[in-house]
């Protein structure tokens, strides 16, 4: 492969983790793959002195000045910290190389790694719970274990072909219907519903949301645990409201994340389209696209202007983290892969992190790539994984 390729692939592969490379770009690294062999992109991208040699400007500098250089590239700012900050290197080898498997695997689907992968995920979602729709009666449907689809298509409710949506939009004000149903939605998974009126909601891994299979004519409600992305149907005449534990979101048609843990200390309202109004106790806020609000233990403490495609990513099955203390981090990973990660000692919990990690690999791999980017180790005990700071 010429060097000047081996360079432009490198720059669009960043850009494209970053979430920042444009549909003409993006054509440019399809092609670019697409014309070498798989055995080729691996020797070339795959040899640590090889890809260190294209990346040698962002690793002569100090690691915090490197960072930024990168993130120039692609078109990111680096946030201000007054904390010690520990960074997940974006152009080192460990990064690079798996986020080009990751173009490998769709690009060759022959390649045994990809298959590795896809079968390590598939016995680790076999064995989870699987998710559960509560109807108005009570009673509960099993979706993803042997469930009875022709009860469901009776009531009006269907699950397309491929990946599973719950479907409302046939759904008439049937009486066996009036009331209210809960999905549940477990650890490693999302599942995605439209609602009787065409909303679009994907639910996160570890929510629940309680909403009327019939939504009103003149007001539109759901309840909400956990974290899920709106693309709601507009409709003036009712109002669309998402409630959360602490707050209201107040909406006509727009799209925006709520996410709302009981384990988080935040809790936050991005939007990415159109307008909301946040309600809590004795604060209405409105925000504008671009602008997240945020609660800190029941409490609105202000809302700021974000770029909002971070805190959507794991609809695309990335984690994202931005200057996010492990303590953070570890939290959404117990949630993903459903097991507990704890921190032996306190100091580790003021490591920081930024980047893009793909979630549809083991987390053996995570935790590996965590552990060359920080001094830091992990280690099972029993039925959980502990970590530890590593002084060298």
């Amino acid at each position: 492969m010429e060097d000047e390729h081996v360079h432009i692939i490198i720059n669009l592969l960043g850009k494209s983790l970053a979430g920042k490379i444009t549909p003409g770009e993006q054509k440019d690294l399809d092609k670019l793959i697409r014309e070498y062999s798989l055995e080729e992109l691996v020797a070339d991208l795959g040899d640590e002195r090889y890809v260190m040699q294209h990346l040698r400007k962002y690793t002569k500098y100090d690691v915090k000045d490197g960072f930024q250089d990168f993130l120039n590239v692609v078109g990111e700012t680096l946030p201000e910290k007054k904390t010690k900050i520990k960074w997940i290197y974006w152009c080192s080898v460990a990064s690079v190389l798996l986020f080009v498997l990751g173009f490998l695997f769709f690009y060759h689907v022959e390649n045994p790694k990809g298959d590795e992968i896809r079968g390590e995920r598939k016995d680790r979602l076999e064995n989870m719970e699987s998710v559960r729709l509560f109807l108005a009666d009570r009673e509960e449907m099993v979706l993803e274990a042997g469930y009875d689809e022709k009860h469901l298509n009776s009531l009006g409710i269907f699950l397309s072909v491929g990946p599973r949506v719950l479907d409302y939009t046939r759904v008439r004000g049937r009486d066996s219907l009036i009331g209210e149903h809960t999905l549940v939605v477990p650890k490693g998974c999302l599942y995605k519903v439209i609602l009787s009126d065409g909303t679009r909601v994907t639910l996160n891994a570890d929510s629940r949301m309680r909403f009327p299979a019939v939504l009103g004519s003149s007001c539109r409600k759901v309840y909400l645990e956990g974290e899920a992305y709106f693309d709601v149907k507009r409709d003036e005449n009712a109002p669309f409201f998402v409630e959360g534990r602490n707050f209201s979101v107040r909406v006509l048609g727009t799209t925006f994340n709520v996410m709302d843990y009981k384990d988080e200390e935040q809790s936050q309202v991005t939007l990415l389209s159109g307008s909301v109004e946040m309600c809590m106790k004795d604060t209405v806020v409105r925000l504008s696209p671009g602008k997240q609000a945020v609660l800190e233990k029941g409490k609105f403490v202000g809302q700021r202007l974000v770029d909002p495609l971070p805190y959507v990513s794991w609809l695309e099955d990335k984690f994202c983290f931005e200057s996010e203390r492990l303590e953070n981090v570890l939290r959404k990973l117990s949630r993903w892969y459903d097991i507990v990660i704890e921190c032996e000692q306190d100091e580790v919990n003021d490591i920081y992190f930024t980047g893009y990690i793909p979630n549809d690999i083991g987390l053996k791999e995570v935790l590996q790539l965590l552990e060359e980017t920080a001094d830091i180790k992990f280690f099972e005990r029993d039925d959980k994984m502990l970590v530890r700071c590593v002084k060298n």
